[in-house]
């Protein structure tokens, strides 16, 4: 696991321009997030080496609340997600193409 705190819009940007999956491309980019989100990458240790993530978990850092994953705003992992939609609910979504994508490097610089 690797993680950190980004800006939300330093972070959408990044999703941007990665090769992450156009399915999870797409459910980042419409989250509505808070100013700074925590970020969990996960991945294996070779992926730590080689700079790679093959799952990822998005938390709200203002979220006072830390019960009934209220913070979570986002989580993918082998090929599923769980995200947020337009009412602030909870979505699952299944078959999510299960690839590696570069890891974030701009964390707060």
């Amino acid at each position: 696991m690797r993680t950190f705190l980004a800006s939300s819009r330093s972070y959408k940007d990044y999703v941007c321009r990665n090769n992450m999956p156009e399915e999870m491309r797409e459910m980042i980019l419409n989250l509505y997030l808070p100013k700074f989100i925590w970020v969990v990458e996960l991945s294996s240790r070779r992926g730590l080496l080689e700079n790679y993530a093959e799952g990822l978990l998005i938390f709200d850092s203002t979220e006072p609340k830390l019960t009934n994953l209220t913070p979570l705003e986002l989580m993918y992992y082998n090929g599923q997600a769980v995200f947020k939609d337009d009412d602030r609910k909870l979505q699952i979504a299944v078959n999510v193409p299960n690839e590696k994508f570069n890891s974030y490097q701009k964390n707060l610089r």
